[in-house]
């Protein structure tokens, strides 16, 4: 973690007894000195005087200490900085993770105490989270609205002695089926809509149906079975649905089946989808041979063209030599001429593929190939 006076300190940051002031005047007075707060919030200069500074806020401090001086001094320049800040001590119960004293730098807020607490317990509420301060409850903070939407209006900054209290977890929700975050959300009152619902999972998917949903409900006062289930539309009047405590809202996918689609598979150049339209035939989708080959095809055909030597004339090197065969090594061909006949059986078995330009299928007019070259 940073020291505290290497963290930018917040404009509206309250300055209290046990902070750090970095004060410079030159002019009519020469001052470079660090000086704390003291625990009647005063601030103590040597052959300047004692001011009064706590509950003025960062961003207000030097025009304050400005306003001060100048009852004594005249035609001096002013600058004030904080130095290292205060610690506060805290205090966090109920159904944290980790409730206990804690002691947090003084620009923690109540955000910060919930964070060091590692969050609510597994019945711990994240929708009310209370902050008390002299036997007072001074604000309440709901954990969601800071997630979804990044409202911090309600997160005060903590003092010392303040109590941090996690409530009890309230009406709970599942959400599952076609759903990007399906999860078990918690209600802020004893029922909310279901559009709220899909606001805390980052509204509805596209791959939602709109004509279908479902809740799975408990209500104690069904003769048959307290369990039942009730299907709606994802319309204005469904998402005005109250969802209880309980409820399980299962969101269905909408049919994988294409309308006007035809596709096209196999040895083809573009295997796809197309729109279908009245009256298509095949060669609207295959219009002329060259949609029949693959562009892998291709590939692999350039990676064996090459000037190869005919197979009756032996392979020479750059000076135009016949290489020899060494001594004793048989009288069959050199090594060379075996890899340049091999690849002229790999040439021909690539042109006599199926499908392929001039091979097995191609009934176009195959034109003469000089000799000693790869097509």
């Amino acid at each position: 973690m940073l020291a505290n006076d290497a963290v930018p300190v917040s404009a509206d940051y309250v300055v209290g007894p046990g902070d750090e002031v970095m004060l410079r005047a030159w002019g009519a007075i020469d001052v470079d000195y660090r000086s704390r707060v003291d625990r009647n919030g005063l601030l103590n200069l040597p052959k300047v005087g004692s001011f009064s500074v706590a509950g003025v806020k960062a961003a207000d401090l030097e025009a304050h200490l400005r306003a001060q001086i100048s009852r004594l001094y005249t035609n001096f320049n002013l600058s004030v900085t904080l130095g290292q800040l205060r610690a506060v001590k805290v205090f966090v119960v109920g159904p944290a993770q980790r409730p206990g004293v804690y002691t947090l730098p003084s620009q923690s807020t109540l955000l910060s105490a919930v964070v060091a607490a590692g969050g609510p317990a597994t019945n711990g509420s994240m929708r009310k989270l209370s902050l008390r301060r002299d036997g007072k409850v001074i604000a309440e903070l709901d954990a969601y609205e800071f997630l979804v939407t990044g409202d911090k209006s309600r997160d005060l900054q903590l003092r010392a002695g303040d109590v941090v209290v996690f409530h009890p977890v309230g009406p709970r929700v599942a959400l599952t089926g076609a759903t990007d975050t399906p999860a078990i959300y918690e209600l802020r009152g004893p029922q909310e809509a279901v559009r709220e619902v899909l606001r805390y999972a980052g509204g509805a998917p596209v791959l939602a149906n709109p004509n279908r949903a479902q809740v799975e409900r408990i209500d104690p006062g069904q003769q048959r079975a307290a369990r039942y289930v009730e299907t709606f539309r994802l319309d204005a009047a469904g998402l005005q649905k109250p969802m209880r405590d309980g409820d399980v809202l299962t969101l269905l996918a909408i049919s994988p089946e294409f309308s006007n689609a035809v596709t096209l598979k196999g040895h083809v150049a573009q295997p796809l989808r197309y729109p279908h339209t009245p009256g298509m035939r095949i060669r609207d989708l295959i219009p002329d041979r060259e949609a029949l080959i693959t562009p892998d095809f291709y590939r692999r055909k350039n990676l064996l063209v090459q000037v190869l030597p005919p197979e009756d004339e032996p392979e020479r090197d750059e000076a135009g030599n016949t290489p020899r065969r060494r001594a004793g090594t048989g009288s069959g061909p050199a090594p060379s001429v075996q890899t340049a006949r091999a690849q002229r059986r790999a040439a021909r078995r690539l042109a006599a593929e199926p499908g392929a330009p001039g091979g097995r299928g191609d009934h176009r007019a195959r034109e003469e190939v000089p000799r000693g070259a790869v097509r």
